[in-house]
């Protein structure tokens, strides 16, 4: 899947290490001087030695997924994706069922977000806050994942690099052109009771004009004490540039669907189902436009 990056990688000159690159430590007791130490190129401008760039060469070339971790390395592999699949398909898979619980113009909408990735790097908070669960973190590989709404595949391959198993990471949305997101109604998942354990959902409930249902459709498909992660946009200007924003992007009113959901007010929407709070990060005061998230088990 990711030959790519390593072509790029073997492409390139061999790197040699030479011993005289290396420092040479100073024998037990003996004092370094401050001149010493600027010769071996410890300073605030890091240089690399010959030697630490060999090693690290080879440390991608058997790694090479973990380069997704860089935000712009992995924007440069979405963007070459996308592109190779515009070249051999003439248009994006679109769901062909009714959508019935949605704002309208969502997936023009978001069609038009592909040409500019709009969303890019947006599931990174959620990404590293589930990173410093035990209980993830030591069952990377195992774990399975839904990203509900992720339209490119920066959630996805944000996950990947940090370990997730890639046949065990799924997205889910009304338009796909990867393999990693199937075509579907978050409204009617096309997935088996139990399925997920951990499920994420960026900036998507506020699409829905039946939320309840997209709420217990996600449920049924998550596993129980499985993790839930909902962030949600917050627009704190005023409420005319608000509903501006809202009818730019949408085409609609806010009047039925907020789009600053308080992370009081998502919880509310699971009702019970909402276990144990992990996470439960408002936008901070002063800050006009964010998310709020909030990360919580699923009880029972």
């Amino acid at each position: 899947m990711f030959q790519s990056l390593r072509k790029v990688f073997q492409k390139s000159d061999p790197i040699t290490s030479k011993q005289e690159d290396r420092a040479t430590p100073k024998q037990e007791g003996q004092a370094i001087s401050k001149q010493e130490w600027r010769q071996t190129g410890l300073s605030k401008t890091v240089v690399l030695p010959e030697a630490a760039k060999s090693l690290i060469k080879e440390m991608i070339l058997a790694n090479s997924s973990q380069l997704l971790r860089d935000s712009s390395i992995r924007r440069v592999v979405v963007e070459e994706r996308l592109a190779r699949f515009l070249a051999a398909n003439s248009e994006i898979n679109v769901f062909k069922g009714k959508i019935e619980h949605s704002i309208p113009n969502t997936v023009e909408w978001n069609l038009d977000g592909l040409k500019h990735l709009a969303g890019f790097s947006r599931g990174d908070q959620i990404l590293r806050v589930l990173l410093s669960i035990d209980d993830v973190a030591q069952r990377l590989q195992s774990l399975k994942v839904l990203i509900v709404g992720p339209r490119i595949e920066d959630e996805l391959l944000a996950l990947v690099g940090w370990g997730f198993g890639p046949d065990n990471v799924h997205g889910l949305d009304l338009i796909s052109y990867s393999p990693f997101v199937d075509v579907g109604d978050m409204h009617d998942m096309p997935y088996e009771t139990g399925t997920f354990d951990i499920a994420i959902l960026s900036n998507v409930v506020s699409y829905s004009t039946d939320q309840s249902k997209a709420i217990s459709e996600l449920l049924r498909v998550s596993a129980s004490n499985s993790i839930l992660a909902v962030s949600e946009a917050c627009d704190r200007r005023s409420k005319d540039v608000a509903q501006s924003h809202f009818r730019a992007l949408f085409g609609g009113d806010s009047t039925s669907n907020a789009i600053d959901l308080t992370t009081k007010e998502i919880l509310a929407l699971f009702g019970s189902a909402a276990g144990h709070v992990i996470f439960d990060h408002p936008i901070p005061d002063g800050v006009e436009i964010g998310s709020n998230i909030v990360i919580f088990r699923k009880a029972g």
